[in-house]
């Protein structure tokens, strides 16, 4: 169930008179100045009126500062200044990264207020040009006064009984529509404001705009409620794969088999140095010690190989990615080798706590290279599973860890060689690991199930 898809019908409906009835005995005010009814866009019903916007609203400029005219929000009497990114959701919300200016540029008419409706009318997107906000309820001013940028326009009822109305028309399909077709600009989209004064707006009488507002806030309010409740489904399913994970690995999704241990070949680490309990038939292992990190391909350079950019590897709990086709002598130097049965591990934030991790399957010629910002994990033994050695790599104690020992600089912080090779993995016997991971693999094709029934419903 798309349920913006469904407020813009619901909208549509409302603003060509289909969402409550119609009274005869209501008439539009005769001080609004209606156009004939031959010039509109669409029928509308006999006692509603075509209406020129410039005989409805007044439309205010932002305010323009210079570099010199920013103060610090200490200010107390600075003025805080909205703009494009501060108008989104049909709400106008205040950011921690506000320009403020100093209380020389203090403009009454650019000062929003309870009433007005703010409109982004320049912009380089395409999406957010004619973008439209009023004031959050309960909006934390910090005790500033805000205003308008030179980027937005306020829109101001002449009548404020038209302002519930006025709302929900400029989030309307129609005026939107309009917008997209009217804005100018290389670089730049803007808006004129002869657009938005010259913009024809149906207009019902007085009480059915009160009907229509009401029926459209109770039927929002709905709306509203099942997004919340998806938005909660979803979180409440992410939380239940992190959980079967955390409990695979900890030794309590599947059951444990007494005669089924792990080969001696493994070096574990002496038991005391896990960070959990685990059955008696685990050990604990080094990364280092149970998988080579970033091994060698030796190909001739005629080779066809896949590639894989970090783009292709999907995030979450997926594993799975995209490949392309390339020549192994174009891409052996300053990428990471990597073969079927390795796990690729994303390295660098956001993609390494977003998941970006998958096994190698399916390449071409069973070989590959990709981005430099993942790790190839080859498991060094027959028995450890890439699957089960992929779920560790997705689990939250993983993830958690690895941000705790980035390096690098903030927006370019990464998991480091040296810190991944150290991370202990508790590691069942083969056949365990094996019931772990068809397990997990059930579980997670169920929630995926889930997640798509609630995508189309």
């Amino acid at each position: 169930m798309d349920i913006e898809f469904i407020k813009a019908k619901v909208l549509d409906l409302a603003i060509k008179g289909k969402l409550v009835e119609q009274r005869a005995d209501e008439k539009l005010s005769p001080d609004v100045q209606a156009l004939p009814e031959l010039q509109g866009e669409f029928e509308l019903p006999a006692n509603w009126k075509w209406v020129k916007a410039k005989h409805l609203i007044n439309l205010i400029s932002g305010t323009s500062y210079k570099k010199e005219d920013i103060t610090n929000k200490n200010d107390l009497s600075a003025i805080r200044i909205m703009r494009g990114g501060n108008v989104t959701n049909g709400v106008v919300i205040v950011k921690d990264d506000d320009v403020f200016v100093k209380a020389y540029l203090a403009n009454k008419d650019s000062t929003i207020t309870d009433h007005d409706i703010v409109i982004v009318a320049s912009t380089g997107s395409k999406i957010a040009i004619g973008r439209s906000g009023v004031l959050a309820n309960n909006m934390a001013l910090g005790g500033h006064t805000i205003q308008i940028g030179a980027f937005l326009r306020i829109i101001r009822p002449q009548n404020k009984e038209f302002y519930k109305f006025l709302k929900f028309f400029y989030s309307t399909s129609f005026y939107k529509n309009q917008i997209s077709h009217l804005v100018s600009g290389t670089n730049i989209n803007n808006i004129k404001k002869s657009h938005i004064t010259d913009m024809l707006v149906p207009v019902p009488p007085l009480e059915e705009q009160k009907r229509i507002c009401a029926k459209l806030e109770e039927l929002f309010g709905i709306l509203n409620e099942i997004s919340n409740l998806k938005g909660s489904l979803r979180a409440k399913l992410d939380l239940i794969r992190k959980t079967a994970i955390d409990r695979a690995i900890k030794g309590k999704l599947v059951e444990q088999c007494a005669d089924e241990k792990l080969s001696p070949d493994v070096q574990a680490l002496p038991e005391l140095q896990g960070e959990f309990e685990i059955p008696a038939n685990w050990k604990w292992a080094a990364i280092e010690d149970i998988s080579q990190i970033n091994p060698k391909n030796k190909l001739t350079d005629d080779y066809d190989v896949s590639f894989v950019a970090m783009a292709d590897i999907s995030p979450g709990f997926d594993n799975s990615f995209q490949q392309s086709t390339a020549k192994w002598g174009k891409v052996k130097k300053g990428y990471t080798h990597f073969q079927d049965g390795d796990v690729l591990v994303a390295k660098i934030t956001p993609c390494f706590e977003n998941r970006k991790s998958a096994v190698a399957r399916g390449l071409i010629n069973r070989c590959g290279a990709g981005t430099t910002e993942v790790y190839a994990l080859r498991p060094k033994y027959a028995h450890i599973i890439a699957d089960y050695l992929l779920f560790f790599c997705k689990s939250e104690r993983f993830i958690q860890q690895g941000i705790s020992r980035f390096t690098g600089s903030v927006g370019q912080q990464r998991l480091s060689k040296d810190n991944l090779k150290r991370f202990k993995i508790p590691l069942p016997p083969l056949e365990e690991q094996l019931r772990i991971v068809t397990k997990l693999e059930e579980i997670l094709t169920n929630i995926s199930t889930i997640e798509k029934l609630l995508n189309n419903n």
